[in-house]
């Protein structure tokens, strides 16, 4: 994996895990074909919701161990030239309450009280309303400990959310 260009370094001491949330609507038959990886954890945030029925077709979390799954790793780097996602995370806090987060930012309230769909995921918003949701006291415990990244295209780098970069990162 010396060779790719990734957002952390997989192998770097840390207490820190290593995610991706993919948007499987960009990849036809990605969620499906994750099972085929060994001992690779992941699940749908449309799990437990009301798009449970698109589960295949929504944001997957997936936790990664570079050791182990290098070569879904440049995959997925691959990927990222092609399509917008992945997104990168990497964060202190386990799968389980990440996904919890995760999926709770799935809605919106509006001001009415109103509950709305809406795809945080998205690369094109992804960053905005990371910066607004991590202010709420609610998330801020979950947000605030979670680096992001970004694959940038059009600029050939990846995207932050603070001032972490790593390598020949500009």
């Amino acid at each position: 994996m010396p060779s790719l260009l990734l957002p952390f370094i997989p192998d770097a001491p840390s207490e820190n895990y290593w995610y991706v949330l993919v948007d499987c609507a960009l990849l036809k038959g990605f969620y499906l074909s994750l099972s085929q990886i060994d001992n690779l954890r992941y699940k749908s945030l449309f799990l437990g919701t009301s798009e449970a029925s698109s589960a295949e077709v929504g944001p997957v979390l997936i936790e990664l161990k570079p050791a182990i799954h290098s070569s879904f790793i440049s995959t997925l780097v691959t990927y990222q030239t092609e399509y917008e996602t992945p997104i990168w995370l990497q964060t202190p806090i386990a799968f389980t309450p990440l996904f919890n987060t995760l999926r709770k930012l799935l809605y919106v309230e509006k001001e009415d009280g109103s509950q709305h769909f809406f795809r945080y995921y998205d690369h094109q918003c992804f960053a905005g309303f990371w910066s607004i949701a991590s202010k709420n006291p609610y998330y801020i415990g979950t947000l605030c400990k979670t680096r992001w990244a970004i694959w940038q295209s059009s600029q050939q780098h990846y995207q932050y959310n603070n001032d972490y970069k790593i390598g020949n990162h500009p």
